[in-house]
């Protein structure tokens, strides 16, 4: 897309019109696929409640890989 005496964003929203006439759309599952994609992510757990994966870190000490907490003796 270059500069033809119009921004970028007339010839972007151009090309979506084009694209959105020439098949038909079914705006309710459309905003249904929109809302599915924005819904608010669930936290993910913390790994290390399942269980710790311990390795041995540059300074030679034991360590868990994911929250670097020293493994107990």
């Amino acid at each position: 897309m270059g500069y033809r005496g119009k921004s970028e964003y007339e010839e972007r929203d151009k090309l979506f019109e084009r694209s959105m006439q020439d098949k038909a759309v079914d705006r309710n599952q459309v905003k249904k696929g929109l809302d599915d994609l924005f819904k608010s992510k669930a936290p993910a757990a913390n790994p290390c409640l399942q269980g710790h994966a311990w390795i041995r870190d540059w300074d030679g000490k034991n360590k868990c890989a994911r929250c670097k907490t020293l493994k107990p003796v």
